[in-house]
């Protein structure tokens, strides 16, 4: 049974209005007195209730947007997200905690505590989000993902239409006469997971092959043939030609998502999927504002945004 804010008050030997004030960050709270609060409030497993919190004060017309960091890949949708809400007269409150476990932790804290009516969040470190999160979904908080699922808490999503984007990426290069396939991509989250079933089906699909490592003999080495190298990032491109030395006999072409930087060399060019991260921040926000005023989530809990476009890159030289 979750104990009362009373009930908090009377193991820590203070008054209630202490124990509020110590949960709120209040700095009339001294430093000790506020820390021997917090751990009794977690061993005791005490969390407010938010329902109750929101009945008393109302909305706070605020929401947690809570992101790993500002690369672009979480400042655009973010910027855009912001945007949506402000018109419809909620403050943004951006919370960077930059992969730090203790950090993250204090975020959720802040939401259980009722200091916002709904979050969004682009996930990473799935296990402390899960355990953080939990209170929260079990009150029915509004909670949206954007581009990575917490498959844990099967809570809505909007992110990009990977698996389509992965065959489009095949697609292009199919055209371009490739026929062979290297492939460099894990299936560490739903996101690459889904890629890779894109690029497997296209693959099959069309009748192409696949090679791996061990696959390529002496006697396909001396066929000149094009390869493509697919992979989630740049990164995994260079890792693929680290690896597979023998690719240096071939034309090669390489196919990843969001960004290529610098030359293509010794690719003959390469093909970029672009993930549209300003409609996926604006399509998260209209969800949640939805939840917000209808008092309940989204029945179809994904949402694929499609990609903006494949771009063609071609070496510095051409």
């Amino acid at each position: 049974m979750n104990p009362t804010l009373r009930d908090l008050a009377k193991h820590c030997g203070v008054d209630i209005s202490t124990v509020s004030r110590a949960l709120n960050g209040s700095e009339r709270v001294k430093e000790g007195t506020r820390q021997h609060i917090l751990n009794e409030a977690e061993r005791l497993g005490y969390r407010p209730n938010l329902n109750a919190r929101r009945l008393k004060s109302g909305q706070t017309k605020t929401v947690y947007f809570i992101l790993p960091s500002l690369y672009d890949q979480e400042r655009i949708p973010a910027e855009e997200a912001t945007r949506v809400l402000a018109e419809a007269g909620y403050d943004t409150l951006l919370a960077v905690h930059h992969n730090d476990t203790g950090s993250l932790k204090r975020m959720l804290q802040r939401l259980r505590e009722g200091v916002a009516d709904g979050a969004l969040i682009i996930s990473s470190r799935h296990e402390i989000l899960t355990e953080g999160l939990m209170p929260l979904v079990n009150d029915n908080f509004p909670i949206i993902f954007l581009d990575r699922p917490l498959n844990t808490l099967k809570l809505p999503v909007v992110t990009s239409h990977n698996s389509k984007g992965a065959s489009q990426l095949v697609d292009k290069m199919r055209k371009d006469g490739v026929r062979h396939f290297l492939l460099n991509i894990e299936p560490i989250n739903a996101v690459q997971e889904d890629r890779i079933k894109g690029f497997h089906e296209a693959i099959e699909n069309y009748q192409l092959k696949i090679w791996k490592k061990k696959d390529v003999g002496p006697t396909q080495r001396q066929i000149p043939v094009t390869v493509g190298l697919l992979g989630n990032s740049q990164g995994c491109i260079m890792q693929l030609l680290h690896d597979n030395p023998w690719l240096k006999d071939h034309p090669m072409v390489f196919g990843v998502f969001d960004d290529w930087k610098g030359d293509v060399h010794p690719a003959s060019h390469a093909y970029t999927a672009i993930q549209d991260f300003e409609s996926m921040g604006a399509h998260a926000a209209k969800r949640l504002l939805k939840w917000l005023n209808e008092g309940g989530p989204p029945k179809n809990k994904q949402e694929r945004v499609p990609l903006k476009e494949i771009r063609k890159i071609l070496p510095l030289w051409n």
